[in-house]
């Protein structure tokens, strides 16, 4: 018999110890897990944020966005419009997803405020109805969302790589400004542009949470978190240089070397940088080369140098 209401999302799993007597001195002690089932929580409560409509707006327009507080956090929910109490001005709406959208261009001097009613449904058995009042403005309307075209940068990336671009939901169409709220330290934003501030390492984090707040520039504003993950980056094998043909030593201008590179298939055919060392004169035009044949020969003017292809020295 249990001596309390037990909640999964709370606690799961709970350790007791038991121990029994034959009234003999014989005493056996028995330590027990009792794991506690999850079950289906009921929606509690229903949002729409925001509601307002501005009038004008064109059919099809976000109001909105839905969402249920439910302690099943990985419940997907369903919004639909449903007949009942407070169902007046359902048909100048429709739902797609999470968005609550317009049905008619409103006009705030005809009617300024309209009844819906909708459902809440986790497909999981629970459901909750919900009668709003969508109030129609002539004025700003702050943004509803905030969006940002990728969240994952693969490590090794240098600074300034682009991580994704931002967008805004806005009836009012404004133009907008954001500006990192957290996570300034390893990221920047440039424009609608979020880009790193450092070189990732997966061995290092795997994720960073960031806040973004656009700025319509009229007084709304909204602030949205957001999880970046950092991937692992693709293993490139470098070139090889497999073969040298170089006199022992020549002075500038003697003439062209050939280097043959083995490229693998990682790196595939294309362009290789080969860098000096050591010289005491400088060479010029020594920049990418591309290969001369399909035999991957590289033909470049050379002084006396330490070759330098991708990390690989060859002397």
């Amino acid at each position: 018999m249990s001596a309390a209401q037990f909640d999964f999302e709370e606690k799961s799993t709970y350790s007791i110890r038991i121990e029994t007597n034959d009234g003999n001195s014989n005493v056996l002690p028995e330590e027990f897990s009792i794991l506690i089932t999850d079950e289906n929580d009921e929606i509690t409560e229903v949002f729409l944020n925001p509601s307002l409509v501005l009038e004008g707006q064109d059919v099809g327009h976000t109001v909105g966005i839905l969402s249920a507080e439910d302690q099943d956090q990985t419940d997907f929910h369903i919004f639909t419009l449903i007949v009942g109490v407070g169902d007046t001005d359902n048909v100048s709406f429709s739902i797609d997803g999470p968005q609550l959208i317009t049905g008619e261009i409103f006009d705030i001097d005809v009617k300024d405020s309209y009844s819906i009613r909708l459902l809440a449904d986790d497909q999981m058995g629970s459901t909750l109805p919900k009668i709003f009042t969508i109030t129609v403005s002539d004025g700003n309307i702050p943004p509803t969302d905030i969006i940002l075209s990728n969240n994952t940068i693969e490590e090794n990336q240098p600074i300034g790589t682009v991580v994704g671009a931002l967008s805004t939901v806005d009836q009012n169409e404004d133009s907008h400004t954001y500006t990192l709220m957290t996570g300034g330290e390893d990221f920047s934003i440039d424009g609608d542009q979020l880009l790193t501030n450092k070189v990732f390492s997966v061995a290092s984090v795997t994720s960073i949470n960031i806040t973004i707040q656009s700025d319509d520039g009229n007084g709304g504003s909204l602030e949205k978190d957001f999880v970046i993950s950092v991937s692992e980056g693709t293993d490139i094998e470098s070139p090889v240089i497999s073969a040298v043909n170089l006199p022992d030593f020549f002075e500038v201008g003697a003439g062209k070397v050939t280097l043959t590179v083995s490229i693998t298939d990682n790196v595939g055919l294309g362009e290789v940088l080969f860098t000096s060392r050591g010289i005491t004169e400088p060479i010029t035009d020594f920049e990418e080369q591309t290969p001369d044949n399909s035999e991957n020969n590289f033909s470049v003017e050379l002084a006396e140098v330490i070759f330098d292809n991708l990390g690989l020295e060859y002397s």
